[in-house]
Order: structure tokens, then sequence, then C-alpha cells
């Protein structure tokens, strides 16, 4: 269960839609009120970085400091992953040599890392960041996933490069939408 989440909120909190050849698996996840609150306030991030000790890195910890309206979706998520048995690698895995992220990275994605670096269509100039998360299962397989909070939605770009992504490296790209449920008032 996620630090920080009632046993209600977590039986919640996940649900997966069906999925068909020709559309794009997506994940719906489902995130108390009260937790995206604590997000805003700055404490969450300390909370789950010293419960979840070796899991999210110093340098995800700064992201949130120096962003602190974002990233909540993304590390929900992770956590998510991480509870059902996957290593996950949070945003910025392909950006910062020399961190534990980086090196995992390059080591999973192999001749596939500099294409997912560099974020580009084949035949295209405009720069796509690559999905939020890097998801490795055990045994090493992986795919990827993008996440998107409350009324976020996936861009044209995105979709090029995420089904270029595909395509080339045979991995999946999954939607990940964490959508943040409304507070209940207190039985009274």
């Amino acid at each position: 269960m996620i630090a920080g989440c009632s046993q209600s909120a977590a039986n919640l909190r996940r649900k997966v839609s069906g999925v068909s050849a020709s559309a794009p698996e997506i994940r719906r996840l489902f995130a108390p009120a009260s937790l995206r609150s604590r997000w805003l306030e700055g404490h969450l991030p300390d909370e789950w970085f010293a419960a979840y000790s070796g899991f999210f890195s110093d340098e995800d910890l700064l992201l949130t400091r120096n962003q602190r309206s974002a990233h909540f979706g993304e590390w929900f998520a992770a956590l998510d992953y991480r509870i059902h048995g996957n290593e996950v690698l949070i945003e910025k895995y392909v950006y910062k040599p020399g961190t534990r992220s980086y090196k995992r990275a390059r080591e999973v994605l192999g001749e596939h890392f500099e294409f997912i670096r560099e974020g580009r269509v084949p035949g295209s100039e405009k720069y796509t960041q690559p999905p939020d998360l890097l998801v490795i299962e055990p045994g090493d397989s992986y795919f990827f996933a993008e996440v998107k909070l409350g009324q976020d939605a996936m861009r044209k770009n995105q979709r090029d490069f995420f089904a270029a992504i595909t395509k080339r490296t045979g991995r999946r790209v999954v939607e990940v939408e964490v959508k943040v449920l409304k507070a209940q008032p207190a039985p009274g």
C-alpha cells in the first residue's frame, strides 16, 4: 500500500481499461485528494522518499522541490508499478550521466538508448521528451509509461514519438491517467 493512502482509497486507486489492437493501452489510477494536497504543501515527496528508501533517487526528490506543483502523478504511478513488483525509473532517466537512473536506463535500453534520448520521430526535427517512466519488469523485460494528471492529455507529437518508440523497440508505451478523487465530507 502507498504510504499516506488509506486502505479504502488504496482499493479504489487502480483500474485497468480494456485494450484493443487499434487503441493504446490506458491505465487509470485514482488518488485521494488528501495525498494531492499534502504533495502541494511539499510534505509528501519527503515522506515517500524516506518510506521507500532507495526507490526514489536524490535527483527525483530535487525535481519535486524545484517544481512543487508537478510530478505527483509520476511518483504516484511509479509507486503503483513498484508495489506490483517492478523497478521504475522516473522522468529524466536519459539526461543525467553519472546518476543511477541514467546508468540503469543505458543498460536496459541498450542500442535504443540514444533514440529515446534524442526524442525525435525519424524524419522530424521536433523534439519530444521521452515517456515519464521506464518500467522494468522482473527478468529485465521493460515498457514505458506516460503519465497524465487530471485534464492533461497526450499531444500529437507525443503520440507520434511514442508510436515510433514502439515500432523501433517493440515495447509498448502505456498511458497512465491519474485522477484525483474529490474529498468526501466526514460522516457525521
